[in-house]
């Protein structure tokens, strides 16, 4: 809370203090004197003993002391009305502080949250997919491996390596032969590691019926899911394709999506 309205709750506060002790005195000192006033005794009835005389002026004294009383009331409830106007501005000056420590709390705790997030961020592992391709043995089994990297600062905790494989283009009418995943054992920090996945006999006898026509066209997608050390799960995602002839070597390297994100 800045000073300016620290000063602006106490004047308030002061001023309400000082209302309630001018009502206050003024009230004590009008109920306690004002039955009594010198004027009653200047009041001379006509036809009247000093006794009656005195009488009569005491009851004048008090009936003008009630008119009095009237005004004092009138004046009370202005000056309790003020009081209650200025504990209202208190209140209000209160409450717009409070809130204003609220807000002030709430972006000391987004702060906090943004520079923990920046922190994680900066520590946490990133695993990439740098490579893929496609190795035929001689009786026509295919190997799909590729190879991924933890680029982070710390381990890729809870591995899982999957692929799916698809036989034609990589668009709709693509035709899904194979998919698998591994579990995998924590990737260190900047460690580099090779997956090996043998393709089922299904597909890789559709590849051979494929280049028996002259060539093929394959598809690849692969996931790598880990979870860094905050235990946030993580999804790294490439795609790949390849035009596979007859005569292609034993090791065929599959090419990134130029689009891939």
């Amino acid at each position: 809370m800045k000073w300016w309205r620290i000063r602006k709750v106490a004047n308030a506060a002061t001023w309400q203090a000082i209302f309630f002790a001018i009502g206050l005195l003024a009230g004590v000192v009008l109920v306690a004197f004002l039955p009594g006033m010198p004027w009653s005794a200047t009041v001379e009835p006509l036809g009247a003993s000093p006794q009656e005389a005195l009488d009569l002026a005491a009851q004048r004294s008090m009936a003008s002391a009630a008119w009095f009383m009237v005004v004092i009331t009138g004046a009370s409830a202005i000056v309790g009305g003020a009081g209650l106007y200025l504990i209202f501005r208190t209140l209000k000056e209160a409450k717009r502080s409070a809130d204003a420590a609220d807000k002030a709390v709430e972006a000391s705790l987004a702060a906090i949250e943004t520079t923990r997030e920046m922190g994680h961020a900066q520590v946490r592992a990133y695993v990439s997919i740098s490579g893929c391709w496609l190795s035929r043995s001689e009786n026509g089994q295919l190997t799909l491996k590729f190879v991924f990297r933890n680029s982070g600062q710390t381990p890729a905790l809870n591995v899982w390596t999957s692929y799916d494989f698809y036989i034609g283009s990589h668009d709709e009418n693509a035709v899904l032969r194979d998919q698998g995943g591994e579990s995998r054992s924590d990737t260190a920090p900047e460690e580099k590691r090779e997956a090996n996945f043998d393709l089922s006999p299904t597909a890789s006898a559709a590849v051979s019926e494929r280049l028996n026509a002259g060539a093929a066209y394959v598809y690849v997608e692969i996931s790598v899911v880990f979870d860094d050390v905050f235990r946030k799960a993580w999804d790294s995602s490439s795609k790949y394709y390849g035009y596979i002839r007859s005569n292609a070597p034993r090791d065929i390297t599959l090419y990134r999506e130029l689009d891939e994100y």
